[in-house]
């Protein structure tokens, strides 16, 4: 004990150090003081420090827990924030955006409306102008048809005037060639008659008289007698073929025309057919620079038709001459294929033997011309070639109801779409003015309408053409036959189902 005193000192007792800590007491003028060892304060005291700097350590680390966590927090309070601002930013632009869709949806029902009504109104006018179109179109259908309705009657109108006038004609030149025709035909027997009992008269004088006087010798070695009197027949007897020939001629002109044969009749197609190569004769035959057409005829079962005999004769003829047209331009070609052959042969030829030839120019002394060399190198072309038109004309009757003519050439033929056009009325592969297009169809129809029969085309091209003809042979029944027939179910040759003539085939291989 001490006297009143208080604080801590540190004194040294001995050899160790000692901490003294001073307490006064109230009630004594003493303190109270309490002595520790240092070691033992400073072992204690660093037991301090050292929980104290570990809890300054762990609250260091929770200070920066702590601040992390807080800034962490502020952070996510800041996001918050954001997203608090955002998701208003959202709710406001979602509801814009609903009011704007509403107003779209509002719009777009009011334009869908008027845009329905538009329609249904732009459908009501459409279907206006299809109504008017479609009206337009018929008419203008109606207005095409009846225009070629007219052209087709006018053209039939003038070729039927045509043929009545060149009927009229024929019958007038006919009959004003009849006449003195007749009478130099029927005066020929006559003339023959005097002639040879002049002739008789004459025998008879020379014998009674065999040695004349001189100026009657004179006269007859200066007109040749014997010689007169053996060619004077001669004369009278081909004045009488030329005056049968120009009767007959005259007759198949007349039978042709068939002017006073305008009522339905029973003829002979054979006759209308010869009648029809009568006429057609100057196109048959050979010409310098053409072979001609051989016609070969295969009639079987001839057989009396019931028909319009003059109209018949003109589908003959128009079938005829399309025919010879066509065997015409095919020789044409095969001329010219047959030219440039012979002269490319020609040429190699020359290129062959272009020594001799030099040899013997230079042996004429080189006196040739340009042109006369030229003639000698190329030669003139013959006048026959392989090609031989030819016309096969082929009737036969099936059965007791019809009668066919078939009538085929070997030209170049035809293609598959000029084919199936070939009765259309003014459809022609002809130059323009040679062909008018109405020949066949005319035809077509004086076969089908006027007999009630069939015209059928069979052709391709480079082999040739083939048009059957199918009639009833009596009319009276023409109906019946038809129906019975079926107009096209018809007994057709393979080979004409293939587009070949089989009769021009069979002709092709015998030749």
């Amino acid at each position: 004990m001490t006297r009143q005193g208080k604080g801590v000192q540190r004194v040294q007792l001995g050899d160790e150090w000692m901490y003294v800590a001073y307490v006064p007491l109230r009630q004594a003028n003493w303190s109270l003081a309490l002595v520790v060892p240092k070691n033992q304060l400073e072992t204690q005291l660093d037991a301090l420090n050292a929980l104290a700097s570990v809890v300054a350590g762990v609250l260091a680390i929770a200070s920066l827990i702590g601040c992390q966590q807080i800034r962490l927090l502020e952070q996510a309070e800041d996001r918050s924030a954001e997203l608090v601002d955002t998701n208003v930013k959202l709710q406001q632009e979602v509801q814009e955006r609903q009011r704007v869709e509403a107003e779209l949806l509002h719009a777009q029902a009011k334009l869908e409306g008027r845009v329905a009504a538009r329609t249904a109104e732009l459908e009501t006018a459409n279907h206006i102008l299809q109504d008017s179109e479609t009206q337009l179109k018929h008419q203008a259908n109606q207005l095409a048809q009846t225009l070629q309705e007219l052209q087709h009657t006018q053209s039939q109108l003038v070729q039927t005037e045509k043929m009545s006038s060149l009927g009229q004609l024929i019958a007038g030149v006919a009959h004003e060639i009849n006449n003195p025709v007749n009478f130099i035909h029927a005066n020929l027997p006559y003339a023959d008659q005097y002639l040879q009992d002049l002739i008789q008269l004459l025998k008879i004088y020379q014998a009674h008289y065999p040695n004349p006087a001189p100026e009657v010798q004179a006269k007859t070695d200066e007109i040749e007698l014997d010689f007169l009197i053996e060619d004077l027949s001669k004369i009278l007897k081909s004045m009488h073929l030329g005056t049968e020939r120009i009767r007959q001629l005259v007759l198949s002109l007349r039978n042709f025309s068939r002017l006073d044969e305008a009522a339905m009749k029973e003829v002979d197609i054979h006759e209308g057919l010869e009648n029809t190569l009568l006429i057609l004769q100057t196109r048959l035959k050979p010409k310098p620079d053409y072979p001609g057409i051989q016609v070969i005829r295969d009639y079987t079962n001839p057989a009396l038709v019931e028909c319009y005999p003059g109209q018949l004769n003109q589908v003959f003829m128009n079938i005829l001459v399309n025919a010879i047209d066509a065997l015409e331009e095919a020789n044409k070609s095969s001329a010219s294929r047959f030219a440039i052959d012979t002269l490319e042969s020609s040429g190699q030829q020359q290129a062959a033997s272009g020594t001799e030839l030099g040899a013997v120019e230079q042996s004429a002394g080189s006196n040739l011309t340009h042109q006369e060399s030229t003639m000698w190198q190329y030669p003139p072309l013959p006048l026959t070639f392989s090609f031989s038109p030819t016309i096969w004309i082929h009737t036969v009757t099936q059965g007791k109801d019809w009668v066919e003519i078939r009538i085929s050439n070997n030209g170049p033929g035809m293609a598959e779409d000029v084919r199936c056009k070939v009765f259309d009325p003014f459809f022609t592969t002809k130059p323009v003015g040679k062909g008018t297009g109405i020949g066949l169809s005319i035809s077509y129809q004086i076969v089908v309408e006027k007999h009630g029969g069939q015209l059928q085309c069979y052709s391709t091209p480079d082999n040739g053409a083939e048009f059957v003809i199918r009639i009833p042979i009596h009319q009276s029944n023409c109906k019946e036959l038809m129906s019975d027939a079926d107009r096209s179910q018809v007994n057709v040759d393979p080979a004409m189902a293939e587009g070949r003539s089989p009769l021009w085939c069979d002709q092709a291989k015998s030749l």
